[in-house]
C-alpha cells in the first residue's frame, strides 16, 4: 500500500485518533479497504473499491493525481440567528452592562466552510452499536472547585485543535465570537448518541452545553447562556458526505436562555431568563430521514431522552404533568408526590 500514497499528489490530511484506530485495527491493513465490513475503517472512497487488487497487487497502481479526497470534501455551514425581542420587562432600565447584548444584532459568521474529515472528532469509536451514547466534550469538573470567580472571565483559551472541542467551537463562533465550551455552573460538555445505521451511514444526535460572554473590557461580564444545543447529523462512513447537520436552540418552551450580568463588582449578578427566538446552524444538504433503510435505530425522541438521562440523572425517573399523574394515579392506585417549580430542571437556562 505504500506505493498508493507515493503516487497521491494532495498532502495526507490530518485524521483523528478515533478514525486512526478504527483504520489501524487488529484486523489489519485488509480491513481498512474491505467494504464488506460495516465499521469506519476507511479514509478513500477509492481504496475502498479497489483495496483487493492493489494488496494482490494483480493489476498497476492507478494514478490518483486528479481522485478527489473525500476526508477533505467541503461542507458549507450556514447561521440564522435571530436576536431577543424583549430584554427585560418594562419596569427595568437598561444600562450600559447590557451593552453587548443589544448590540448582538447578527451573527458573528453567516457562513463557514469546513472539511467532511474536519468533524472526524464527533464520531463513536469503531464498532459502535446504535444507542451507544459518549462524550463528545468531556466535562471538565475542576471547576466545581475552583477558587477562581468563573463569572469574571472575558474569554477562553482556544480549544486543541483536531477536538471535539474545537470542531464544536469553531462551529458556535458563527453566533458570537466568545465560545466557552465548559458552562460556569454543571451539567457541562456535550454527550451524543449513536442513533442508527446501516452499512453506509451513520444518524448521530447530540445535545451541547455552552455559554457566551458578551461584553468588551471595561464593561463588566454580561454572560448568556443557550437552555441547550440541539444537535443532529448524518454522515457516510466513506466521509463522501454529510447531511442534515443541524445546531440549533429549543423553541419549545417559554423560556430558552438565562442572563446574568454586573451592574457593580462589588454587587452580585442581575439574573434574567427570556426567549431567543432562533439560533440555528445547518447545511443545506438534506434528505428525507424516512427514506433512510437503517438496519438498526431507535426514534429520535428516545435519543433525547437518552442525552437527557445522561446530563441530568433525576430523569432516569418519569416526572409527568398534574394533569396526567392524577389520571395515572386513579390506575396505579398509588400516592402522589407533587414539585412546584418555577423552571425545568433538566434545562441549563433554568
Amino acid at each position: 500500500m505504500r506505493g498508493v500514497f507515493q503516487k497521491c499528489s494532495f498532502t495526507m490530511p490530518q485524521i483523528s485518533v478515533a478514525v486512526a484506530l478504527a483504520v489501524l485495527t487488529s484486523f489489519g491493513l485488509y480491513s481498512s479497504v474491505d467494504v464488506i465490513r460495516e465499521f469506519f475503517k476507511c479514509i478513500y472512497h477509492t481504496e475502498c473499491e479497489n483495496g483487493y487488487m492493489l494488496s494482490s497487487r494483480s493489476v498497476p497502481i492507478p494514478n490518483y493525481s486528479e481522485t478527489e479526497c473525500f476526508f477533505s470534501k467541503n461542507v458549507v455551514l450556514y447561521c440564522d440567528f435571530k436576536p431577543l425581542q424583549e430584554m427585560l420587562d418594562d419596569s427595568k432600565e437598561v444600562s450600559i452592562s447590557m451593552n453587548g447584548l443589544l448590540s448582538w444584532q447578527n451573527p458573528h459568521e453567516n457562513n463557514i466552510t469546513l472539511k467532511i474529515g474536519d468533524f472526524s472528532p464527533l464520531l463513536p469509536p469503531a464498532g459502535a452499536r446504535v444507542g451507544y451514547i459518549w462524550n463528545m466534550v468531556e466535562p471538565v469538573n475542576y471547576l466545581e472547585t475552583s477558587k477562581d470567580d468563573l463569572s469574571m472571565r472575558f474569554m477562553d483559551k482556544k480549544p486543541q485543535s483536531g477536538s471535539a472541542t474545537s470542531v464544536l467551537y469553531r462551529i458556535l463562533s458563527m453566533f458570537h465570537k466568545n465560545v466557552f465550551m465548559q458552562t460556569r455552573f454543571a451539567p457541562r460538555g456535550t454527550v451524543a448518541v449513536l442513533r442508527a445505521q446501516n452499512s453506509a451511514f451513520m444518524d448521530i444526535v447530540f445535545r451541547c452545553h455552552a455559554e457566551f460572554q458578551l461584553n468588551n473590557p471595561p464593561l463588566l461580564p454580561f454572560w448568556f447562556t443557550p437552555s441547550q444545543f440541539q444537535g443532529h447529523f448524518i454522515i457516510a462512513k466513506d466521509f463522501s458526505k454529510i447531511l442534515n447537520f443541524s445546531l440549533t436552540v429549543p423553541t419549545n418552551r417559554k423560556l430558552n436562555v438565562d442572563m446574568e450580568w454586573f451592574e457593580k463588582l462589588d454587587e452580585d449578578m442581575v439574573v434574567e431568563i427570556s426567549f431567543v427566538p432562533k439560533m440555528l446552524i445547518h447545511t443545506k444538504a438534506m434528505v428525507n430521514q424516512q427514506n433512510m433503510n437503517w438496519n438498526e435505530e431507535i426514534a429520535m425522541q428516545e435519543a433525547h431522552v437518552l442525552l437527557e438521562q445522561e446530563m441530568f440523572p433525576f430523569k432516569e425517573v418519569v416526572y409527568s404533568p398534574i394533569t396526567e399523574a392524577l389520571t395515572e394515579l386513579e390506575h396505579q392506585r398509588k400516592l402522589l408526590h407533587c414539585i412546584v417549580l418555577w423552571g425545568a430542571l433538566d434545562d441549563q437556562s433554568c
